[in-house]
């Protein structure tokens, strides 16, 4: 005998088992990036300042999606120095007093 939920239960372990599939390709996907950033560092660090001259002339598609934007300069703005708010309340009561 079959139970009513047991399709549902099914569909549920198929796309638990997909989404195991999907995130081992992913992971196989990021080693194999870092497996050629590591390679790509050794073979910049392995050049010569000629070396890379001729690399960075002849990959110039690289380059410029390496590039990154400076960030700009905050300039400071003087400010004058606000009157201390205190100070005003009492100078109000002072002339408040001194008129009568």
């Amino acid at each position: 005998m079959d139970t009513v939920g047991g399709g549902k239960n099914k569909k549920k372990a198929d796309g638990e088992k997909e989404k195991v599939a999907s995130k081992e390709e992913e992971e196989e996907a990021l080693r194999k990036d870092v497996e050629d950033l590591k390679s790509w560092i050794d073979m910049i660090e392995n050049m010569n300042d000629e070396e890379i001259k001729g690399y960075l002339e002849n990959n110039v598609e690289d380059v410029k999606l390496a590039k990154v934007p400076k960030p700009k300069k905050k300039v400071q703005r003087t400010r004058k120095p606000k009157p201390s708010t205190s100070s005003n309340g009492i100078l109000a009561s002072v002339w408040r007093f001194h008129q009568k």
